[in-house]
């Protein structure tokens, strides 16, 4: 059975991925290399214009296909609160994220923020 490793990212406000995305990228493929299941989990900000967010998500779901990466990336609030209606199918909570053999937090402001909302994840 494979490992499921969650990448906590944030790259949606880099509207073309700059380097970042290919820091994040190389840890995904690593993982899938070494038989992994990726599921990549993006982190939004609700101060984050709504159209932006969708316009991003969309362009690294692509990117991530075509790097078979995962099939779609989830996304969850920086506060753990629920996302807003246009976004809910993409949505992953967080008992799915406390689910996973390994969770990659590459966004370390949230690590507080998710410990308490988690009760200590």
């Amino acid at each position: 059975m494979a490992v499921n490793v969650c990448l906590l990212t944030s790259t949606l406000d880099y509207p073309e991925g700059a380097g970042i995305l290919w820091v994040y990228l190389n840890w995904a493929l690593g993982f899938r290399g070494a038989g992994c299941r990726i599921s990549w989990v993006e982190l939004v900000n609700r101060e984050w214009p709504l159209h932006k967010v969708e316009q991003s998500f969309h362009r690294l779901s692509d990117y991530l296909k075509t790097f078979r990466v995962c099939e779609s990336p989830g996304l969850l609030a920086t506060d753990g609160q629920p996302l807003p209606r246009r976004l809910q199918r993409h949505a992953i909570d967080l008992e799915t994220l406390a689910a996973a053999d390994l969770v990659v937090n590459f966004f370390i402001q949230c690590l507080l923020t998710f410990c308490s909302i988690a009760g200590g994840l």
